[in-house]
């Protein structure tokens, strides 16, 4: 195979001598470890520096980023600051900072070890890491208070350090990192993966969200964090290459993959086998032929998260008669029309179930709650059905016959009647979420309580037919308990009543006032039972495309990468500049239905107000407009 000629060093140092007086010039070959396709051999790259006698002539150089040297072209950008000469100041400066402080008894460097602590403390991180390199004594000292002070931080304090002081504080302080969140800086990613990588070997837990990882950036970030133990990367545009960066973690427990739309279950069987936790919420490109091998690669997972993924189809089938998923204890997933999710009943170790269903009306698969009496009766603890009417009224009472339940969540439904939720009878049952149940009554309420003889808790959020009766008839009812010696549950009650008829003034009695018996709380709902938007259906997720590959080799797959490289073997540095992107969390939006009248009516307000303001404004403009022209024709005549 043809081989073009590489270039020789003294080409490339005749060419800069050109510009000025080169002091020193070094070439470098390729890193061995790269992967090299046949195809790529004639694409060998060398990185290199030039170190100019004169700054001035190294700026000539820098004028144009792309130069050509025989035919063939050289990407060049400055080198990093601390390989500047005199970096870090010239050798003669410290003993004169020395004599200077023997001089002046004020002077900082007379301070002792615990005041220099309290300064540094006082200090942002950046303002830290210039005052730890100004000389070696401020260094050992934040050495000494750096593991108290960033054991956690956020990814944001790094917005305003420049790539020099990112550098120094990983150096210094990356191996105290032990937790970190955030969204990564996009503007120097590609560097800034290269020191986290290398130094925060120690780290136990790290939550990203919305920031682009490549697959070369995602190798540099994971190569050496062995210890981590959670792991959260919440719309960061990985694909199913992305994920091999992670199978040597084998500390890993809990893994958040949610919102990565390119992940189709590709290389999920390469994950590491300690994770017990794992959640594909949004992930919906997951093709269900997949899940089968993913499960039998994860033989210890006990929980996962499938929310809003509409494409598993026959996935769960395969799953039961795959034998997989023998740990899997909690199940949460959507309801969609092609998912056939009834076949979850039949996973040995469950024993918490939660159903998502977006769509108004639609009611859960009937065959669901028929499997689930038949095999988890005795079994199931936890049960949550949320979406408008996704229960009916034969369906609850499938869910009477539960017998294991601790906890029962059904909130939005205005079909079941008083008379269907008579069905409940759950020894068990201590929790119960009726919010926004419009047709709810205090009889209706009062025999539920009754019938589950350990319920303690009680979710009646927006149940506007909910009086003071019902506290006093269940504290009437739970006295005349008390003293016949029947009383099961553990009191107080809590009722969250908040919506209802009962108010301030109802909780005011001595008998409610006591609160041994009901403690009743008018505090708003929670997000979670109000109306749910997702973030990622209203903000545009505009990354470039992930690992844009120009020439097929694996060194190209990066956005960092420079095409003009190849041409004349040298690797360049320069990152590109992720101002276009528009960033969205995976947390959802919540929107309280009853506010929104109330929000449209504040926004026409302010529009009117400001309306008449401006026609007010222009009324006088007018009204001085004609009085300076009254006045200009007296003056004239």
């Amino acid at each position: 195979m043809w081989q073009p000629r590489q270039l020789m060093q003294q080409e490339v140092q005749t060419y800069f001598e050109g510009f000025g007086r080169v002091l020193r010039l070094q070439l470098f070959a390729t890193h061995a470890n790269r992967k090299q396709q046949p195809r790529d051999c004639c694409r060998k790259t060398k990185t290199g520096y030039v170190y100019f006698t004169n700054p001035r002539d190294a700026a000539k150089a820098l004028r144009k980023t792309l130069h050509t040297v025989n035919g063939r072209r050289l990407s060049v950008q400055a080198n990093d600051s601390w390989h500047q000469p005199d970096a870090y100041g010239s050798n003669s400066d410290e003993p004169a900072a020395a004599a200077t402080a023997v001089a002046t008894a004020s002077h900082i460097l007379n301070l002792n070890d615990h005041c220099l602590e309290h300064i540094i403390r006082l200090l942002s991180l950046p303002d830290r890491i210039h005052f730890a390199r100004t000389c070696t004594r401020f260094r050992t000292v934040y050495q000494q208070v750096s593991p108290a002070l960033n054991r956690s931080i956020s990814f944001d304090v790094f917005d305003a350090m420049t790539v020099w002081d990112m550098r120094d504080f990983f150096i210094l302080s990356g191996r105290h990192v032990l937790h970190i969140e955030g969204i990564i800086p996009p503007g120097r990613c590609q560097r800034f993966c290269e020191f986290f990588g290398l130094h925060c070997v120690n780290l136990r837990t790290m939550r990203v969200t919305a920031s682009k990882l490549s697959v070369r950036n995602m190798h540099k970030i994971f190569a050496r964090l062995d210890q981590l133990e959670e792991l959260q990367l919440r719309a960061c545009a990985l694909n199913n290459s992305s994920l091999m960066a992670l199978k040597h973690l084998r500390q890993l427990k809990s893994l958040d993959l949610s919102d990565n739309h390119q992940l189709t279950g590709v290389n999920m069987n390469c994950l590491p086998p300690s994770i017990e936790y794992l959640s594909l919420t949004s992930c919906n490109g997951l093709q269900s032929k997949y899940l089968p091998k993913m499960c039998k690669a994860l033989p210890q997972l006990r929980e996962l998260n499938m929310k809003a993924v509409y494409t598993v189809t026959t996935g769960f089938q395969q799953m039961v008669s795959g034998k997989c998923c023998l740990s899997l204890e909690v199940l949460t997933l959507s309801s969609g029309p092609a998912n056939e999710y009834e076949h979850i009943a039949k996973f040995p170790a469950l024993k918490k179930l939660v159903l998502y269903s977006y769509e108004q009306g639609t009611t859960l698969r009937p065959e669901l709650l028929t499997w689930l009496v038949e095999h988890k009766s005795q079994q199931l603890l936890h049960f949550e059905a949320r979406g408008q009417n996704s229960i009916n009224a034969e369906m609850l009472a499938q869910i009477g016959q539960l017998h294991a339940l601790h906890t029962l969540c059904l909130p939005h439904n205005n079909t079941v009647g008083d008379r269907e939720l008579e069905s409940i009878r759950l020894p068990q049952l201590e929790q119960i979420n009726l919010k926004y149940w419009p047709n709810l009554s205090n009889n209706a309420v009062l025999r539920l309580l009754l019938a589950c003889p350990k319920l303690r808790e009680l979710h009646l959020e927006e149940c506007p037919r909910l009086t003071e009766k019902l506290l006093h008839d269940i504290i009437f009812k739970l006295r005349l308990q008390l003293r016949d010696k029947l009383n099961q549950r553990q009191l107080p009650i809590r009722m969250h009543v908040y919506g209802s008829k009962i108010n301030e003034f109802s909780l005011q009695h001595l008998d409610v006032a006591a609160k041994d018996i009901v403690h009743a709380c008018l505090t708003p709902p929670s997000s979670s039972d109000l109306c749910l938007v997702r973030m990622s259906n209203l903000l545009e997720f505009d990354f470039y495309s992930d690992d844009y590959d120009s020439f097929g080799s694996d060194d190209e797959l990066d956005p960092d990468y420079d095409r003009y490289m190849v041409n004349e073997g040298f690797l360049s540095d320069e990152e590109y500049d992720y101002q276009d992107m528009v960033f969205h969390d995976d947390d959802l939006f919540v929107i309280n239905m009853e506010n929104v009248a109330e929000l449209f009516n504040n926004w026409n307000a302010n529009a009117n107000r400001n309306a008449n303001a401006n026609a007010n404004a222009n009324a006088n403009a007018n009204a001085n407009a004609n009085l300076n022209a009254n006045r200009n024709v007296n003056r004239n005549g």
